[in-house]
């Protein structure tokens, strides 16, 4: 038998620049130390926080799972 499964969005769908900025925000964490941690240049992460560059889907999942 076959049935129609609900299609759910990915949890990652949250993470947009504003998304990110207010989580920074919350925890009080800066681009600088992001870069340090991840080990990404602090420009693509700064371009992304602004808006200025779009976020791939694999990085939304890094932002999104490393809460």
């Amino acid at each position: 038998m076959v049935e129609a499964q609900p299609i759910f969005p990915s949890p990652t769908s949250v993470v947009d620049a504003k998304w990110i900025d207010k989580q920074m925000r919350q925890k009080g964490i800066r681009i600088k130390q992001i870069a340090f941690e991840i080990g990404i240049d602090r420009e693509d992460i700064s371009n992304w926080v602004t808006g200025k560059r779009s976020i791939g889907q694999i990085v939304k999942a890094m932002f999104y799972f490393s809460r």
